[in-house]
């Protein structure tokens, strides 16, 4: 019975010290609770479709053609010695592009005349639902050091905008073999 009560009165004493510890006011006192800061963590937010990759302070792209863009492909995820890597592709209805990344790099110039044609070709039959309609149902390559690719393309019924980690991306199909095509041409070997 003494140990009973031994560890009774302790079990009291430890609740009215946590019940005294509290931030609640009582009428006719008030407390003073500074916010703590977040804790630092070495994980990089995730964006969600609804956030921008590139951060704030980063280059953005510009492109010095005044035609309205036609594709943009924005890439994310994975860590690169200056953070989260990221880059960004603009490609304009006249064939103007520019890319830019991370590292603070640019590069601009035109598309081959005959790669602008098909990939205008292949955006405008591409049938956007259906491609939307194909759910990816494998890791998003972000989960291991990749990049989700989120492409936003132009047509004259408005904005496209999908990522790989939620479609579904048919990379053997016109539409994506033109795309690819186009962006390889960006940075010849």
């Amino acid at each position: 019975m003494k140990q009973f009560t031994f560890l009774a009165r302790i079990m009291l004493m430890l609740c009215l010290g946590l019940a005294a510890c509290g931030t609640a006011d009582t009428p006719g006192t008030s407390s003073q609770t500074s916010p703590r800061p977040a804790p630092a963590t070495d994980v990089a937010p995730t964006p969600s479709a609804n956030t921008s990759i590139v951060p704030s302070t980063a280059a953005q792209p510009t492109n010095a053609s005044a035609a309205p863009t036609l594709l943009s492909v924005k890439l994310s995820g994975g860590f690169c010695q200056y953070g989260q890597c990221w880059a960004v592709r603009e490609i304009a209805e006249d064939g103007s592009y520019v890319a830019a990344d991370g590292t603070g790099a640019q590069t601009s110039g035109t598309l081959d005349p005959a790669l602008l044609a098909e990939l205008k070709a292949q955006i405008a039959q591409a049938d956007f639902a259906q491609i939307k309609a194909q759910p990816f149902t494998g890791t998003c390559p972000i989960a291991y050091d990749g990049q989700e690719a989120t492409y936003t393309f132009h047509t004259a019924g408005g904005e496209e905008t999908f990522s790989n980690c939620e479609v579904g991306i048919d990379s053997a199909s016109p539409l994506f073999v033109a795309v690819e095509q186009a962006l390889a041409s960006m940075f010849p070997q």
